[in-house]
């Protein structure tokens, strides 16, 4: 037997003797498909998905953050090992990390784990190097600012993502940073019930409308909304405006899957219109 051979059979033999009484530290060095091997002293071991610090919903999580989690040291609790292999199995669920705040408009890095039809799973763990565990997120397509960011992204992407708020599982809700400065940090829904400038704009023949320079305006003009005898007037009225006319719209609300606001005539031009 080799003096390297030798070393490890002592190392195993001391460590499973049951008077081990020194900390074990085991380093992350390899995945396999149920588990992470790791180091002790050199001595081979492994740790199954289920002794990790933290347990994932789907395994396949694992595959993703494995390459972030190689060379990273955890204290270990020997649960059995094998004379033959001088193979070790390994405990590291007890590892304790202190919690992450986070806050609300602040942006933190994230790695993308699964990828559904409306929405992504994001690991923001990553952010601290998992030195606070793990902590999943959520970014719905509606969150990002342009629907092509979220049909680019694809599992193992890493994203900067801003963070909303905590939902009842704990899950954070995220943001992409742009949505969160064009949007979310605007407070739209502060002016749902006030009266606001929008701005009329005519190009190929269509009229849109744009509120705070920003934003998609939504006008619609129907009986249940005005009664039949002002359709006419509105729409002779709404053909009148020119490019770049202000009007003022009542809020009626705001959707932030379109970031478009839901306005209506103001009373006052309603009242003008009947006496035409």
């Amino acid at each position: 037997m080799s003096e390297y051979l030798e070393r490890l059979q002592n190392t195993f033999t001391e460590i499973t003797s049951g008077d081990y009484t020194e900390k074990l530290w085991a380093k992350i060095y390899k995945k396999d498909s149920l588990s992470f091997r790791a180091k002790i002293q050199g001595v081979k071991s492994f740790i199954h998905f289920d002794q990790m610090p933290w347990n994932y919903p789907n395994t396949e999580y694992w595959d993703v953050i494995a390459p972030m989690l190689m060379g990273k040291v955890y204290d270990a609790k020997l649960l059995g090992s094998d004379s033959e292999t001088m193979r070790l199995t390994l405990s590291v669920a007890h590892n304790s990390f202190s919690k992450k705040i986070y806050t609300k408009g602040q942006s933190y890095k994230c790695i993308v784990l699964e990828k559904h039809k409306t929405f992504l799973v994001v690991e923001a763990g990553v952010d601290s190097s998992f030195k606070n565990g793990s902590q999943l997120g959520e970014i719905s397509t509606y969150d990002f600012w342009k629907a092509q960011e979220f049909r680019e992204a694809k599992v193992g992407d890493e994203l900067t993502l801003t963070y909303l708020k905590h939902k009842n599982d704990q899950t954070l809700t995220m943001c992409s940073p742009t949505k969160y400065k064009q949007w979310y940090k605007q407070k739209p829904e502060q002016y749902v019930g006030e009266f606001i400038d929008v701005t009329v704009n005519k190009e190929g023949g269509k009229t849109t409308y744009t509120v705070n320079e920003a934003y998609n305006g939504i006008l619609r003009i129907g009986p249940k909304l005005y009664g039949e005898d002002l359709i006419s007037p509105l729409n002779r009225y709404i053909q009148n405006l020119s490019d770049g006319d202000e009007i003022t719209c009542y809020v009626q609300g705001v959707n932030p899957k379109t970031n478009e606001y839901f306005l209506r005539f103001e009373p006052r031009l309603l009242e003008e219109l009947k006496k035409i």
